[in-house]
Formats: C-alpha cells, structure tokens, sequence
C-alpha cells in the first residue's frame, strides 16, 4: 500500500512524495495545519488518493506539479540506525511483527553487522527500505530537495496554499545522528546496499 499512500496533496496541483527519513512526519504536519485538520492516517491519505489520482500515474494527480525530498544513502542510513539504536525507539513503531529482536540486529558500534544482517534480509524494517522504493526516480519529478533545503519547501508552500498559519519553522531534524567515524570501506558498503538510489538520483 505504500506507493498509494506516501504523497500529499497541496492545493489542486502539488503532489509531494513521502519518504521515511526524508521529512516525512514534518509534510505531514505541514499539510494538516494548511488544512486545519489532524495528521492523516495512512486510510484517509488511500481514500483521498484512490479517487484524485491520474489512473495511468498513481499516485500523481493529473498535471500536478511534483516534489520530492533526496537525502545522502549514507546519512540516511546513519540517522535510521541512530534512531533505532535510542533508548526511546521501540519496536512497536513500525512492523513490529517482523522485528522483535530489531535491537539485536542493529549494532551502532558495529556498522558492518547491521550491513551484513540488512543483506541476509534479516531486518525488516520500512526505515530501511530505498528511496527508490517510496519514490521511483528523481527524473519523475519538477522540483527535488535536499533534506536540508527542507525549509525553503516550507516557505514556498506556505507561498503557494496562502496559508493563514506559518509553517516554515516547522522542521526540525529530529534525529540528531550520533556523530560516527565511518572507514571508506563503510561508507562504500552502504552505497552499495543503495546503489539502486545513487542510479536513480538520490544521493
């Protein structure tokens, strides 16, 4: 259901696309305050999408104008074991039946193990799932940001929906990554466990 779900639609022609990791809980703030409503749920955003969206290029709506948010694989990568690796993460935050043991298999202080254990499909967590999966290609879209450049979205839509409520504060990196010397040979493993993001444009 994810690639039904993980777009926001702002005004008639703005379709923003969900990521995990890349500002997806600061849209989705931002949308509800333009529409003076509550966080959409996951059924809401289905039915909403199910009936506006272009048939013959879900989830986009016809002739919208597209944005998506890009992040570096490798800080994406360090800020999602950061999170999981903190006192206040818990299981039941996502696909907690698959992932009972989720502390185990991820080790902070041992980079490799987390690789070697993403690679025997031994983690299930969406969190690690490719920007690639949410969001196809970057050339799908007319405007991509970098997660920082996150901001600048905010203050043009704010702009755009002329919104009566200020919404260009609202991001905050929630997750301050632990800061974590990664060797060459690190960094390398985890492009290649998101080659599929540097090929498509998201790095």
């Amino acid at each position: 259901m994810i690639h039904i779900t993980n777009v926001l639609y702002f005004n008639n022609d703005i379709d923003v696309r969900l990521c995990l990791k890349n500002g997806s809980i600061t849209l989705q703030k931002a949308w509800a305050l333009i529409n003076q409503t509550s966080v959409s749920t996951t059924e809401q955003r289905h039915n909403i999408i199910t009936t506006e969206q272009d048939v013959l290029n879900p989830p986009f709506r016809l002739g919208s104008y597209r944005i998506a948010i890009k992040r570096n694989p490798i800080e994406r990568f360090v800020s999602t074991i950061t999170m999981m690796s903190s006192d206040t993460w818990t299981d039941r935050y996502m696909n907690s039946s698959w992932n009972k043991n989720l502390k185990e298999l991820i080790d902070i202080n041992d980079i490799s193990k987390t690789i070697e254990n993403l690679k025997a499909n031994k983690i299930k967590d969406q969190h690690f799932m490719s920007q690639t999966h949410y969001m196809g290609k970057s050339s799908d879209y007319d405007k991509v940001y970098y997660l920082h450049e996150l901001p600048d979205l905010l203050k043009w839509l704010e702009k755009k929906t002329k919104t009566s409520t200020s919404i260009s504060d609202l991001w905050e990196n929630r997750t301050l990554s632990k800061h974590i010397n990664l060797t060459e040979t690190e960094k390398l493993k985890i492009l290649n466990l998101y080659n599929m993001d540097c090929v498509n444009g998201w790095h």
